[in-house]
C-alpha cells in the first residue's frame, strides 16, 4: 500500500469540501500551526479487509523480458477531522456543519472517486473545545471511515509454455506417443 497516496487522497478530498479560507493540515506535520480557522486530519488505523485480488495473467515487458503480475488490496481507513477556530472566527461551527452536510452529496462522491477513495461511514459531529495555551478554542470533531484500493505490481518468474510428452511402451517398443503444448503454439 502506498501510504503517501492514501494521505494525498484524503487531503485532496477534505480540502475540496472546505472553504478556501480554511487551512487543512495533518496533525503530525512538522510545521507551525496555521492561523485559525483550520481543519486537522488525524489518520487512525488503516486496516486491510478481505482477500487480495490477484490477476494470474503475467504481463511481460518486451524490452526487459521481465514478467509482472498485478494484485489489488482493499483497505479501510479511519480518520478524525478536527475543525479548530477561536472567538474571532465564529464561522468554525458553520464550516464544520457545512462540511458534515456535504459529505454525502453527489459532488462529494465524485470528489472521492477522483481521489480513489469511498466514504463508508460517518459518525456524529461533536463539539469538543480545546485548551489552547491559556484560552479555550472552539473545536468540532468528526470521525469518518473511507475505503481505499491499492493496486501494485510484483515481478514474477513466468513460463511461456509447457510441453508434455506422453510415451507408453510395452517394455521394448513405443506403443503410443502424444505431445501437448499449453498454451497451444500458433503456427
Amino acid at each position: 500500500m502506498n501510504y503517501e497516496a492514501l494521505e494525498n487522497s484524503i487531503y485532496n478530498s477534505v480540502k475540496s469540501l472546505v472553504p478556501a479560507s480554511c487551512n487543512v493540515i495533518f496533525f503530525n506535520q512538522n510545521n507551525p500551526v496555521p492561523s485559525f480557522p483550520f481543519v486537522e486530519i488525524m489518520m487512525l488505523p488503516v486496516t486491510r479487509v478481505g482477500k487480495e485480488e490477484v490477476g494470474f495473467l503475467v504481463d511481460v515487458d518486451t524490452l526487459t523480458n521481465i514478467g509482472t503480475v498485478k494484485y489489488d488490496n482493499t483497505y479501510l481507513v479511519d480518520i478524525r477531522l478536527r475543525f479548530v477556530g477561536d472567538n474571532k472566527t465564529p464561522t468554525i461551527s458553520q464550516i464544520a456543519s457545512q462540511f458534515y452536510n456535504s459529505i454525502r452529496r453527489p459532488s462529494a462522491y465524485q470528489t472521492y472517486a477522483n481521489n480513489n477513495i469511498g466514504l463508508m461511514e460517518s459518525q456524529a459531529l461533536i463539539r469538543a473545545d480545546l485548551k489552547w495555551d491559556t484560552t479555550w478554542v472552539e473545536c468540532h470533531q468528526l470521525d469518518l471511515t473511507f475505503s481505499f484500493m491499492s493496486s501494485e505490481r510484483d515481478e514474477l518468474d513466468w513460463i511461456e509454455r509447457v510441453t508434455v510428452t506422453q510415451r507408453y511402451t510395452d517394455g521394448v517398443n513405443t506403443v503410443y506417443e502424444n505431445t501437448t503444448t499449453i498454451p497451444k503454439v500458433r503456427q
